[in-house]
């Protein structure tokens, strides 16, 4: 059974050496230098990367040739804002590029925007209502600086603009401070204003008709009347806004919501005893 058996030979010298089969061609993957048997399993070189962990991980390979390359996850999507070209596996993190202005102090910016389109606008500010006194054409964004002309025989902005809240009150209970003269008797009304914290009603209905305040206005409008009016509230292209009959306001206190009436400059048109008065008014 041994693989030098010596027919011949009688006495055993202890010289018998196993049969090892095995493959024994030296240019094959699986040559064993130990092998005195061929046993016809000899397997060829395939080349590859061995690396199971790999990106490239060959199977069929059974001697690794330096080629593995190592898994980087990443956006394997080349039209999408993080294409990561180094990425060889996909870990669906991919985001749709969104076009837009991303400069946070344009006119224009998109927050939404991960990629700049060219399309910001340069911030301008300044008055951007056009019925004001200073209005710029040229501004784009309102920096609040608009001042509104009462209509006044003083002239604009003489004594105040219509911006200033008491100046708008005196000119609308007292109609002859805006159409005749800005005299010591407005002055009074004017100082009696900004120094009352609450306006006394019944003080002011035994010198003045109607008492409308406050201007500017917010969501509501107070009417004091000693007697019924009709109320007009109308836009700069003189278009009606509020039409309020004489049969619906009650004596004393009224209140009239204006909070769907979009800001800017309105007039508005009380009538009350065969009068007539017609003020400018600002809504916030």
């Amino acid at each position: 059974m041994a693989f030098n058996y010596n027919v011949d030979a009688n006495v055993d010298d202890e010289s018998c050496i196993s049969e090892v089969y095995g493959c024994m061609d030296p240019t094959m993957w699986n040559y064993n230098d130990l092998a005195n048997m061929p046993s016809d399993n000899c397997i060829p070189f395939i080349f590859g990367c061995i690396d199971t962990t790999a990106f490239n991980y060959d199977p069929i390979a059974n001697s690794d040739n330096g080629s593995c390359i190592p898994v980087t996850p990443g956006c394997t999507d080349p039209n999408a804002f993080n294409y990561n070209l180094d990425a060889n596996v996909e870990d669906f993190s991919c985001i749709d590029i969104i076009y837009g202005c991303t400069d946070s102090d344009a006119l224009n910016y998109n927050p939404n925007a991960n990629t700049d389109n060219g399309s910001c606008i340069a911030t301008l500010e300044g008055c951007t209502d056009a019925s004001a006194y200073n209005f710029d054409p040229i501004a784009n964004f309102d920096d609040e600086s608009c001042l509104y002309d009462a209509g006044c025989i003083t002239g604009p902005g003489n004594p105040y603009w219509l911006n200033d809240s008491c100046y708008a009150w005196v000119i609308t209970v007292d109609p002859y401070c805006c159409e005749n003269d800005w005299d010591n008797k407005c002055e009074q009304l004017y100082a009696y204003c900004e120094v009352e914290n609450g306006l006394d009603v019944d003080e002011l209905l035994e010198r003045y008709s109607v008492v409308v305040y406050p201007n500017p206005i917010g969501d509501v409008i107070n009417i004091v009347t000693d007697q019924p009016v009709g109320i007009d509230l109308y836009d700069v292209l003189g278009k009606l806004i509020v039409h309020v009959k004489p049969e619906y306001m009650k004596s004393k206190f009224n209140e009239l919501n204006v909070s769907n009436v979009p800001p800017g400059v309105y007039n508005i048109v009380i009538t009350y005893d065969g009068k007539t008065i017609n003020k400018k008014v600002i809504k916030k």
